[in-house]
């Protein structure tokens, strides 16, 4: 059995690929939820006054609309830059590195920078989910808990494919998404 061994610089690049993971969902039911009632407003509008309410209710939704997106960006942008700011008081100044080493029945994943750090092991059932980004791949746990793989560490092994039909049989019940 071959294990796999990577390891992960926690900065600001890995943070904007697995940021909409970890900050957007509960604000996209949200919206959904106030689309709907100003759709349900704007439909009220048009059959109550004909075409005059209509498009000042299809602006009012779509000024919502804007302003909420504008916020969510600065609110997610807030949310890497915090994170970012407490690995680095944590770590002395340093980016988080996290290191995962794959086993056969469990994975173990810790801070790198630390000599004494204490080693979490998960089991392979906890993976809820996979997501394929552009340089990691971002394994949830069913806790919602992250483990970040660098691809470039796999790739610079020659293991990337290997992983993937690792990680697969390892954990058949984890939904893989892009």
């Amino acid at each position: 059995m071959e294990n796999f061994e990577t390891t992960a610089i926690i900065d600001k690049s890995t943070y904007m690929a697995i940021k909409s993971r970890l900050f957007g969902k509960p604000r996209k039911i949200i919206l959904i939820i106030c689309a709907l009632f100003f759709a349900g407003l704007a439909l009220n509008a048009f059959l109550a006054q004909a075409y005059g309410g209509v498009i000042a209710m299809l602006l009012l939704v779509t000024f919502v609309f804007v302003m909420y997106k504008i916020g969510l960006i600065i609110q997610v942008n807030f949310n890497v830059k915090t994170q970012i700011n407490r690995y680095k008081e944590v770590n002395g100044g340093k980016d988080m590195t996290m290191k995962t080493i794959f086993e056969e029945e469990f994975m173990q994943t810790y801070d790198a920078n630390k000599e004494d750090a204490e080693k979490a092991t998960l089991l392979y059932n906890a993976i809820e989910s996979i997501y394929n980004k552009h340089i990691v791949y971002i394994l949830f746990t069913k806790a919602k808990q992250i483990i970040v793989v660098n691809k470039a560490t796999l790739m610079e092994q020659n293991k990337n494919d290997d992983f993937i039909t690792f990680i697969k049989n390892k954990c058949p019940q984890a939904k893989w998404k892009k």
